[in-house]
Formats: C-alpha cells, structure tokens, sequence
C-alpha cells in the first residue's frame, strides 16, 4: 500500500472516530434528564445518528474535491 493511500485511509478512519465520538456525545447528553425511557433511548439513537452523519458530512465536503477526482479516474 503506498503511502498516501494509507494516509488518506487513516485520515478518513480518524474523521469516523470523531464522528461517531460526536454521536455518542450527543446520546449520553440525552440521560442527562435523569430518566432513561424507551422513547429516551430512541430520540436519543435518532440524534446520534444525525450528529454522526452531520460531522462526517462537513469532514468530506472539505475533502471532496480531492476524492472524487479520484474515483472515476479509471474510466
């Protein structure tokens, strides 16, 4: 594996970390109220998920120019 395709790939596993760090951020932030119930549980699943999406998206807009020149660059 050459060296910028692992560095790009390292880059990408790290901004998925922070992500989903995000993500997770966001759902221990919904027991704050002290109660956990079921429809806690799922607001608190459907946030994360939007956080999750929402931070990733901005990483790969800043990104994508440099990627998907790439991506069809074999046709």
């Amino acid at each position: 594996m050459t060296k910028t395709i692992k560095k790009n790939k390292n880059e990408i596993t790290w901004n998925l970390i922070n992500a989903a760090l995000a993500g997770a951020l966001v759902f221990f932030g919904a027991f704050t109220s002290g109660a956990i119930t079921k429809a806690g549980v799922m607001a608190a699943v459907a946030t994360s998920v939007v956080a999750f999406c929402i931070q990733f998206r901005s990483y790969w807009i800043k990104e994508e120019g440099e990627y998907s020149n790439k991506i069809f660059k074999f046709v």
